[in-house]
């Protein structure tokens, strides 16, 4: 990313790609000052926002994040993205009601996010919910079919749920 930044200084999706490393690496202060930038250039851009939010969620607390959020759906509308990061601060923070308001939310949007169902995926393997973790890959293979990880991931789960049944029936 830096090398794409140095051939082109305006180049907002390079800092945004290196603000994005920065969070990872949970280095927030170099993050900060590389999405700021990147929304100077796309204040209207919903991924740098988001972003923007992380490091907020991180560094500050979780409502300074979500309300950061709330201010941009006022701004821009129910943008998907937005409502499913409320909702996924809202479950990392531990507020389940307030997650589950923004769940029905979610499931009302004519628009899904694809992050918000692989959050969904990875809490569901977690709490061993096998049932929700087929539900959740199944609605995010619906808004992206060509997901090829995620169909592979599903079958690997229907092939283990296989071989733990069968061989649970023949040992008794």
């Amino acid at each position: 990313y830096q090398e794409a930044i140095k051939r082109n200084e305006l180049n907002d999706q390079a800092i945004y790609g290196l603000a994005k490393f920065y969070v990872r690496i949970q280095q927030f202060k170099e993050a900060k000052n590389r999405i700021v930038k990147a929304i100077e250039f796309d204040p209207k851009n919903i991924d740098y926002h988001i972003v923007n939010s992380e490091i907020m969620y991180e560094k500050d607390r979780p409502e300074v994040a979500i309300g950061y959020l709330r201010d941009l759906i006022n701004e821009y509308g129910e943008d998907s993205r937005l409502v499913s990061t409320i909702a996924i601060y809202y479950s990392r923070s531990g507020q389940i009601k307030e997650f589950e308001n923004y769940l029905k939310k979610i499931t009302s949007l004519s628009k899904k996010d694809e992050n918000f169902y692989r959050y969904m995926i990875k809490i569901s393997k977690l709490n061993d919910k096998v049932e929700d973790v087929i539900l959740h890959t199944n609605e995010l293979l619906k808004l992206n079919p060509g997901d090829l990880k995620t169909r592979m991931e599903l079958q690997l789960l229907g092939y283990n749920f296989y071989r733990q049944n069968t061989s649970s029936n023949t040992t008794h």
